[in-house]
């Protein structure tokens, strides 16, 4: 079982990360980091929440820290976490410069640890053009809808089938 410890439960973490991870077999959502109000512990009352980076990385048994807070923290926290001995999952964008994000690749190799990151296509142009003609109804019914990006040629191909009836 991983133990996973979410930093940040804004609206990434809640809508997304939080239940994902939940959903996962061979995951444990452990702790989450919320630094002010009550919703982790409302939503996730089995959960422990806690206020700060040093008292997540104060529990040992969290193997993998997901960071998903404001993009100008992602640096910091994933270097954190690294130099803690915790494997990360950084949302998009991975961190501010080129430089920053080297700099947390050669950490992470250094350390024996992973660092990965978390695209969420969602905000593209091109997935937004689609679910505005798809909402418009123009297209009738959508009844299938496939999309995947393709790391190899950097492309993303969308398929829509849908219901004229």
């Amino acid at each position: 079982m991983v133990r996973v410890g979410l930093i940040g439960f804004g609206l990434a973490g809640q809508a997304f990360h939080a239940p994902v991870i939940r959903g996962v077999t061979g995951m444990e959502l452990a702790c989450i980091l919320e630094r002010r109000g009550t919703r982790a512990r409302e939503k996730y009352p089995d959960v422990r929440v806690v206020r700060s980076l040093e008292e997540l990385l104060a529990d040992k048994e969290i193997q993998l820290c997901v960071i998903a807070t404001p993009n100008d923290s992602h640096f910091e926290l994933a270097r954190a976490c690294l130099l803690a001995g915790r494997d990360v999952v950084v949302d998009k964008p991975f961190a501010p410069t080129l430089a920053e994000s080297e700099e947390l690749v050669r950490l992470a190799a250094d350390r024996g640890r992973l660092i990965t990151v978390y695209q969420d296509r969602r905000w593209d142009g091109d997935f937004q053009t689609v679910k505005k003609i798809v909402e418009s109804g123009r297209l009738g019914t959508v009844v299938e809808y496939e999309c995947r990006f393709d790391r190899i040629s950097r492309e993303q191909a969308c398929c829509l089938i849908w219901d004229r009836m």
